[in-house]
């Protein structure tokens, strides 16, 4: 490997137990080869690989530790490497071992179609309130206080908390929580692990933080991370972690080593993403002089979409076949603002694809299959079931509040109560009845169908059957407006890819339908044919791109062109970071 003397020092560092290795490493310093580097000089040590834990935020980082690990040291030797995401290893213990320690092994998270079918049900003012409600209350002795502070009525946030627990659905804190519990009680669980490697350290929170500190125990710790990418302040994350690592690793004996040379960006963007944020850990720039960036102001938001689709084109059309659509990106702090850009490029005949995190029909209306799959999975598990009956045209949300408020009454399951409110032929919602009749008729018939012993294939038609014969049409609507029927086909065929991957990874003997509603977020969302990324700052974070347009109209950093302050905060980390992606051309 050709490497810089501070990345040689890293790779070739001693791994000792009760040492830690801080490595700060600014946008492009070559931070992932390095650590990459390192773990493969552990294994040639006699560390073997699957003594090796690593972690990191996101599924995009392990994705990218685990190719480039495989491209270094073979896929045989990569495989044996446990990389995962904190969450992933979260849920891998509490599967594992949980039900060995008495923790519920029919657990399922919760995901943002659950957040909004409870937020109907309580009618709190915004989903995120509901979210932030809900993770202080589970672990507070005074919920009312809770209630209080998110103004939410002491009533329904109680309702909201008995039907998670009922239905044995958990938050990501709740499932970082119980973990830390089950390593902190139980130690020996992590007996394996003699070196333990922790990517993007400067945007843990406070449960991730507990969790590195009782992961590492005993065992060498090498930490890698940049202060100033530090963007999830809003999950709690604290950007002086990493220039505090000593008390929160008292123990330890702590080297840090600085990644100082940029190897992705111009000398010229390096210098317009430091007027943002000056101190960084960058020293110096290796690349060859490029572009100057290129600052737009723009009184409205169409205005501003409207140049970057000419300006795209332009750049397409002027370099003469050596330039791909695919070699561009538009990054965004919203989501919204990414939706219009993409109806913005399509209409100028461009084609886009947005970049996330987890496999793209997850953020599409096909997400509401995984409600209907857990229904046929269990249909007595009550969350599931309000939300698959939130679906159903003619039933409304009172009924659905009477019938789980009765369920709960009755210490029954919804799916009881429902059986015995259609066996009474209510006459007060003469609309609804046959709907939920049909839906209640349909799920039994595919239930005796098996459809745990289905494949891809089978899971697909039965979910097809339920779609078609109850009309389910917050899936499927009937009028083609608003909707574009060839992103539906392409997040339906995404879907069906992540059951046919789930379905290679399994265990023979494990149900398909368990395992993939236990890890259907695993894996990255892939991109297809030549088009151009959408994506938001935090989700673009550890990519790069030759072309970079940073959309600002309605930004928070609009603002900054009026003021500078010596400390730079979340606002102008998020533009550093956003401007960074860029490798030779930035807007």
């Amino acid at each position: 490997l050709n490497v810089t003397a501070a990345q040689h020092e890293v790779i070739t560092y001693p791994c000792v137990a009760g040492e830690l290795l801080e490595i700060v490493a600014g946008p492009g310093s070559g931070k992932t080869k390095t650590l990459i580097a390192r773990i493969s000089y552990m294994i040639n040590l006699g560390i073997t690989p699957n003594e090796i834990l690593v972690l990191s935020m996101t599924n995009r980082a392990v994705d990218a530790l685990r190719t480039a690990l495989a491209q270094l040291v073979g896929s045989d030797f990569a495989a044996s490497v446990n990389i995962y995401t904190f969450h992933g290893f979260c849920n891998k213990l509490l599967l594992e071992h949980g039900k060995d320690f008495g923790l519920d092994p029919s657990w399922q998270i919760i995901e943002e179609n659950g957040w909004r079918t409870l937020n109907s049900m309580v009618e709190v003012r915004n989903i995120y309130s509901l979210q932030k409600a809900v993770n202080e209350a589970r672990t507070s002795q005074d919920v009312a206080a809770i209630a209080r502070k998110f103004k939410i009525s002491l009533k329904s946030l109680q309702k909201v908390l008995r039907t998670l627990k009922q239905s044995h659905m958990k938050t990501y804190g709740d499932v970082a929580s119980e973990a830390i519990q089950l390593m902190t009680e139980n130690p020996a669980l992590l007996n394996n692990f003699k070196c333990v490697v922790v990517d993007e350290f400067q945007d843990v929170y406070p449960a991730i933080l507990e969790m590195a500190v009782a992961i590492s125990k005993g065992k060498h710790l090498t930490i890698a991370g940049d202060p100033q990418q530090a963007i999830y302040e809003f999950l709690g994350s604290n950007p002086e972690t990493l220039s505090t690592i000593s008390s929160h690793f008292p123990n330890f004996t702590i080297k840090r080593i600085n990644l100082d040379v940029c190897f992705r960006s111009t000398p010229e963007i390096m210098k317009a993403a430091e007027l943002v944020v000056s101190d960084t850990a960058l020293r110096d720039v290796v690349r060859d002089p490029g572009p100057l960036p290129v600052l737009q102001f723009f009184t409205t938001a169409d205005q501003e979409r409207s140049f970057v689709c000419s300006e795209i084109r332009r750049l397409i059309d002027n370099s003469e076949g050596v330039l791909r659509y695919s070699d561009i990106a538009v990054l965004s702090s919203t989501n919204a603002s990414l939706n219009k850009m993409k109806e913005s490029l399509s209409g100028s005949g461009i084609k886009s694809s947005r970049l996330m995190t987890s496999p793209s029909w997850t953020a599409s209306k096909v997400a509401h299959l995984v409600d209907l799959l857990r229904v046929l999975h269990n249909p007595h598990t009550n969350f599931p079931l309000i939300c698959a009956l939130n679906m159903l045209p003619k039933v409304g949300q009172a009924l659905l509040n009477n019938l789980y408020q009765s369920s709960l009454d009755s210490d029954t399951s919804l799916w009881d109560q429902l059986e015995l409110y259609l066996c009474q032929e209510p006459l007060k919602t003469p609309g609804a009845v046959p709907v939920l009749k049909q839906f209640v008729e349909t799920v039994k018939t595919i239930m005796a169908g098996e459809i745990e012993h289905e494949g891809p294939v089978g899971i697909m038609e039965a979910l097809h059957t339920l779609v078609e014969q109850c009309l389910i049409n917050k899936i499927f609507p009937k009028t083609e407006t608003g909707y574009d029927r060839t992103e539906l086909e392409l997040e339906l065929r995404s879907f069906y890819d992540s059951l046919c991957q789930l379905e290679e990874q399994k265990l023979p003997n494990d149900s398909l339908v368990d395992y993939f509603l236990k890890h259907y977020t695993d894996g990255l969302s892939k991109t297809t044919g030549d088009q151009v990324n959408l994506s938001t700052i935090h989700s673009a974070k550890g990519l790069e791109f030759p072309i970079a347009f940073v959309l600002g109209h309605g930004s928070r950093w609009q603002a900054l062109e009026e003021s500078y302050v010596d400390e730079p905060g979340e606002v102008e980390r998020l533009l550093f970071v956003a401007m960074t992606r860029a490798r030779n051309m930035l807007y």
